[in-house]
């Protein structure tokens, strides 16, 4: 049977992984909207470059060609969703500016 103690710590974690899910969804698309296209990539870099340590760790030895291709899409999910929120944000703020761009030169003719 489990414990309330055992129970409150699955729970506090549960939900400070909430928390920090929640945040770094914020950091990607805060990071996004900037000017520099650079910052908006750093996020998913950094996902990326620990699915592939905690892939080359967690890798079977005598594992298929279908299982190893498999583990590595399943570790990069968090890598494609903030590629995807890049993609989303960048593109909205550079229309957004360009807008910006043309009422400006309209306001000076």
């Amino acid at each position: 049977m489990w414990s309330i103690n055992s129970l409150l710590s699955i729970l506090l974690i549960s939900f400070l992984t909430l928390v920090a899910l929640v945040g770094l969804i914020l950091l990607q698309v805060y990071l996004a909207k900037k000017r520099n296209a650079i910052l908006g990539l750093i996020v998913p870099a950094i996902t990326f470059v620990i699915s592939l340590v905690i892939f080359i760790i967690a890798l079977p030895v005598n594992a298929s060609f279908l299982l190893i291709v498999y583990l590595f899409f399943m570790l990069n999910i968090p890598t494609f969703i903030f590629i995807i929120i890049y993609l989303i944000c960048h593109r909205k703020s550079l229309k957004q500016r360009s807008e910006i761009d043309r009422m400006s030169i309209m306001d000076l003719e």
